[in-house]
């Protein structure tokens, strides 16, 4: 949480203000002097984004017979609606784990931000969550 000096509309320092990050930390620190303050929740910060290459989806868009969510999906539906699904998803498959599943994250641009991994049970169609919740990014991976 953030000042602002109401006179001039800018924000004042970083130094001052609250932490409200997860961790709870207790950071407060109220500034000294004597200008008109409005308290507010939320800074907007220019944040710019980045992207993955252009090319990336069409390194992960192949090996669907490893992949456990198109095998699932195989096993319920018409292999021709199944494919339709693949390219107007664009679903991938990663060997982050075995059988897992990339779903693309494209903006209106056209530009791919991320990827989500996940890994699902090829009898059940659920995401596995044992022994641990088998969920990454690409961008991390």
């Amino acid at each position: 949480m953030y000042y602002v000096d109401n006179e001039t509309g800018n924000y004042i320092e970083q130094t001052y203000g609250r932490c409200d990050r997860e961790s709870k930390c207790g950071y407060f620190r109220f500034p000294s002097s004597n200008l008109p303050l409005n308290y507010i929740k939320d800074r907007p910060l220019p944040i710019r984004p980045t992207f993955l290459e252009q090319g990336v989806i069409g390194d992960y868009c192949n090996n669907y017979d490893n992949n456990n969510f198109i095998t699932f999906l195989l096993k319920h539906f018409k292999e021709e609606d199944v494919i339709r699904a693949i390219e107007r998803y664009y679903i991938g498959t990663s060997d982050h784990w075995k059988g897992s599943t990339i779903f693309w994250q494209i903006d209106q641009n056209l530009n791919i931000r991320t990827g989500k991994v996940m890994q699902y049970d090829s009898n059940t169609g659920r995401r596995v969550k044992k022994p641990y919740p088998r969920i990454n990014w690409m961008h991390k991976v």
